[in-house]
């Protein structure tokens, strides 16, 4: 028999894994930037249009998104070779073969992001928020 103590820690644990997504990034649903990378492709939180942006092999194309407030943008893996999506700030694709990453955009400015995997310094592209 459970106590209630018991109880109420197996429901905090049951809570805090389902705010995580598939990858164990939190996913934040408040109008603030966030990302889904559970590969559904969708926003997090925003009003506006859904922006595409391809992953292939050793290119993001378009490698310059300019994007309006509240807008969301998707990365789509087309290629064969491992890439991945990382922002300055941390928010990131993880490396990957397929699927797509989805960041929604909350607040104006511009945001580079590389690919982290070795070999891939070239494949930089940024997003601008108007």
């Amino acid at each position: 028999m459970y106590t209630s103590s018991r109880f109420l820690g197996v429901t905090s644990l049951l809570l805090a894994l389902v705010c995580l997504d598939s990858q164990g990034i939190p996913v934040e649903t408040h109008g603030t930037p966030g990302i889904n990378s559970s590969g559904t492709g969708t926003g997090t939180g925003g009003h506006g249009t859904n922006q595409s942006v391809s992953v292939g092999d050793d290119f993001f194309a378009p490698d310059s998104l300019t994007i309006n407030l509240a807008d969301t943008v998707t990365w789509t893996w087309i290629g064969q070779k491992a890439h991945s999506v990382l922002f300055g700030d941390g928010i990131g694709s993880g490396v990957r073969t397929s699927g797509s990453f989805s960041r929604f955009f909350g607040t104006p400015g511009s945001y580079p992001y590389s690919s982290t995997v070795v070999g891939d310094t070239l494949m930089r592209g940024l997003v601008v928020v108007r």
